[in-house]
């Protein structure tokens, strides 16, 4: 099968593990990037950002221009778009003619966009022009099948699992991250506001830049911050380290009910998720046996005061969340042959 995927390929984009699984059904992959370019412009220059508030088809273009030179003359079982972000809707109806199958998976909401980013008028207005649909939520799923009678599908979000031998716990070497809590991810006020408020003093912050400059007059995040984001082996060893992971859901996931990247990457890597409680959650993992949960600042503390005194519990779960990964096959190798078996269907 040949596949042409469209989308971020940077470090911990999630395009990456699909590129991984697939090949390993066998698949004959390429990439193109969709986002480089576009990104890059608005990093270059404060107008160029001024430029994208009012008019980012500017920067679309010549992403939209170079994928039709790139794809000229040639077929494809499939071709799979990330998102979309950049892609004009007349663009993926020209992509038609290059292949079998146009689909779409969307790792964000489609249609309501609840930050910065997260979605366009490309994404929206292109979701009946494709084939199918994926998404990683079921009441997102529900609602595009409902409301704009296209074949849509739930793939969830999963786990690196490529370099392990699928047997054994993992065994991370001792990092910095070792009997702390930790928060990973990139600088927002909402997040921000939820350390504040959580007040802990073991706690170790990775993420951007931003973590600094914006949190001038808060001590907790400056003396918290460790000046940097973390990727493959330093972001799984300091998961595993740790007494526990804080995954502060968007308002788009509580919504939905949903879950995101980081409650498979936690458990999956030997870490405790400590995670807002949501039904797909709940579902994935046991609460209190495979996972930890709260509804509000207060319910967490409690629980943050015992499990900084029942260290062998922190054990039982990381242990228990880790084999739980593997017996559910929530793994990016199993998501992607979930994908590759639905692009098998619709090719027969």
């Amino acid at each position: 099968m040949k596949i042409l995927l469209l989308g971020a390929f940077g470090n911990g984009a999630l395009e990456n593990y699909y590129v991984q699984g697939l090949l390993a059904k066998n698949a004959d992959i390429e990439t193109f990037d969709i986002t480089r370019d576009y990104y890059g412009a608005l990093e270059r220059s404060i107008v160029n950002k001024v430029i994208n508030k009012i008019k980012p088809a500017v920067y679309f273009k010549p992403i939209n221009r170079d994928l039709l030179q790139y794809i000229s003359g040639k077929k494809y079982d499939a071709i799979i778009v990330f998102k979309g972000y950049t892609i004009f809707p007349d663009t993926l109806k020209q992509l038609k003619q290059f292949t079998k199958l146009l689909c779409c998976y969307n790792p964000d909401h489609p249609f309501r966009f609840f930050s910065e980013g997260s979605g366009n008028d490309n994404v929206k207005d292109s979701i009946d022009l494709y084939d199918f649909y994926l998404t990683y939520a079921e009441n997102i799923t529900r609602d595009i099948k409902q409301l704009y009678k296209t074949d849509c599908y739930t793939i969830p979000f999963g786990y690196d699992d490529t370099n392990s031998d699928n047997i054994s716990f993992p065994p991370f070497s001792a990092n910095e991250a070792a009997g702390k809590w930790v928060f990973i991810g990139s600088y927002d006020s909402e997040r921000a506001a939820f350390l504040n408020d959580l007040n802990e003093q073991h706690i170790i912050i990775y993420g951007d830049a931003k973590w600094k400059t914006r949190n001038q007059l808060s001590k907790i995040i400056q003396s918290s911050y460790a000046g940097r984001s973390l990727y493959a082996e330093d972001y799984k060893a300091a998961i595993h380290n740790s007494m526990g992971v804080f995954n502060w859901l968007r308002k788009q996931n509580i919504e939905e009910g949903s879950h995101n990247m980081r409650t498979f990457e936690v458990p999956g890597y030997g870490g405790v998720l400590i995670a807002n409680r949501t039904e797909e959650q709940l579902n994935f993992f046991e609460e209190n046996k495979e996972a930890i949960y709260f509804d509000c600042i207060e319910e967490l503390k409690d629980k943050l005061v015992y499990l900084k005194t029942h260290n062998e519990e922190v054990e039982k779960i990381k242990v228990a969340a880790w084999k739980r990964c593997r017996r559910s096959n929530y793994s990016y190798l199993h998501r992607s042959a979930l994908l590759y078996n639905i692009l098998t269907r619709y090719l027969r």
